[in-house]
Protein backbone atom coordinates (compact mmCIF):
# COMPACT_ATOMS: atom_id res chain seq x y z
CA UNK A 1 0.00 0.00 0.00
CA UNK A 2 2.89 2.34 0.77
CA UNK A 3 4.26 1.89 -2.75
CA UNK A 4 0.90 2.89 -4.24
CA UNK A 5 0.75 6.01 -2.04
CA UNK A 6 4.32 7.00 -2.96
CA UNK A 7 3.62 6.48 -6.64
CA UNK A 8 0.43 8.55 -6.37
CA UNK A 9 2.30 11.45 -4.73
CA UNK A 10 5.08 11.15 -7.32
CA UNK A 11 2.60 11.42 -10.20
CA UNK A 12 0.48 14.21 -8.73
CA UNK A 13 3.37 16.49 -7.81
CA UNK A 14 5.13 16.52 -11.18
CA UNK A 15 5.06 19.70 -13.22
CA UNK A 16 5.97 20.04 -16.92
CA UNK A 17 6.88 22.64 -19.52
CA UNK A 18 6.94 22.46 -23.29
CA UNK A 19 10.00 23.84 -24.99
CA UNK A 20 9.86 24.48 -28.74
CA UNK A 21 11.97 26.64 -31.00
CA UNK A 22 13.53 28.53 -28.09
CA UNK A 23 10.20 29.29 -26.38
CA UNK A 24 8.88 27.73 -23.18
CA UNK A 25 5.30 27.27 -22.04
CA UNK A 26 3.95 27.93 -18.60
CA UNK A 27 4.38 25.13 -16.11
CA UNK A 28 1.46 22.69 -15.99
CA UNK A 29 0.43 19.36 -14.50
CA UNK A 30 -0.65 16.31 -16.46
CA UNK A 31 -3.46 14.42 -14.77
CA UNK A 32 -3.79 11.42 -17.12
CA UNK A 33 -0.69 10.02 -18.72
CA UNK A 34 2.57 8.21 -18.25
CA UNK A 35 5.97 9.84 -18.60
CA UNK A 36 7.57 9.69 -22.03
CA UNK A 37 10.73 7.65 -21.59
CA UNK A 38 9.95 6.80 -17.97
CA UNK A 39 11.24 3.46 -16.70
CA UNK A 40 7.79 2.43 -15.43
CA UNK A 41 5.86 3.82 -18.40
CA UNK A 42 5.74 0.64 -20.54
CA UNK A 43 4.44 -1.37 -17.58
CA UNK A 44 1.89 1.25 -16.59
CA UNK A 45 0.54 1.67 -20.12
CA UNK A 46 0.17 -2.12 -20.40
CA UNK A 47 -1.82 -2.21 -17.16
CA UNK A 48 -3.99 0.65 -18.35
CA UNK A 49 -4.76 -0.57 -21.87
CA UNK A 50 -4.94 -4.32 -21.25
CA UNK A 51 -8.66 -4.14 -20.43
CA UNK A 52 -9.35 -2.23 -23.63
CA UNK A 53 -7.54 -4.82 -25.75
CA UNK A 54 -9.53 -7.60 -24.09
CA UNK A 55 -12.84 -5.80 -24.71
CA UNK A 56 -11.99 -5.09 -28.34
CA UNK A 57 -10.99 -8.73 -28.93
CA UNK A 58 -14.13 -10.00 -27.17
CA UNK A 59 -16.34 -7.84 -29.41
CA UNK A 60 -15.38 -10.06 -32.39
CA UNK A 61 -15.68 -6.94 -34.56
CA UNK A 62 -12.91 -6.47 -37.06
CA UNK A 63 -11.06 -8.31 -39.77
CA UNK A 64 -11.25 -12.10 -39.58
CA UNK A 65 -8.62 -14.62 -40.53
CA UNK A 66 -10.42 -17.92 -40.25
CA UNK A 67 -12.21 -17.82 -36.92
CA UNK A 68 -9.80 -15.33 -35.36
CA UNK A 69 -10.85 -11.68 -35.16
CA UNK A 70 -7.99 -9.24 -35.53
CA UNK A 71 -9.13 -5.76 -34.73
CA UNK A 72 -6.39 -3.99 -32.79
CA UNK A 73 -2.63 -3.69 -32.96
CA UNK A 74 -0.61 -1.92 -30.26
CA UNK A 75 2.86 -0.47 -30.24
CA UNK A 76 3.72 1.25 -26.95
CA UNK A 77 0.86 3.72 -26.47
CA UNK A 78 -0.26 3.77 -30.12
CA UNK A 79 -3.33 1.84 -31.20
CA UNK A 80 -4.36 0.82 -34.70
CA UNK A 81 -7.95 -0.36 -35.15
CA UNK A 82 -8.67 -2.73 -38.06
CA UNK A 83 -12.22 -2.71 -39.37
CA UNK A 84 -13.96 -4.06 -42.47
CA UNK A 85 -16.40 -1.12 -42.61
CA UNK A 86 -16.96 2.37 -41.28
CA UNK A 87 -19.77 1.02 -39.07
CA UNK A 88 -17.51 -1.61 -37.52
CA UNK A 89 -14.86 1.06 -36.94
CA UNK A 90 -17.42 3.29 -35.21
CA UNK A 91 -18.45 0.40 -32.95
CA UNK A 92 -14.82 -0.15 -31.95
CA UNK A 93 -14.35 3.58 -31.31
CA UNK A 94 -17.44 3.44 -29.09
CA UNK A 95 -15.82 0.59 -27.12
CA UNK A 96 -12.67 2.71 -26.72
CA UNK A 97 -14.69 5.71 -25.55
CA UNK A 98 -16.66 3.60 -23.07
CA UNK A 99 -13.43 2.17 -21.61
CA UNK A 100 -11.95 5.66 -21.31
CA UNK A 101 -14.94 6.97 -19.36
CA UNK A 102 -15.06 3.94 -17.03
Amino acid sequence: MLVVKLFNVFCKTQRFRISWNGCESREYAIHKSVRQGGVLSPYLINLYVNGLGVKLFASRIGCHIGHVATNNIWYADDLCLLAPSIYALQNMINICNHCQSS
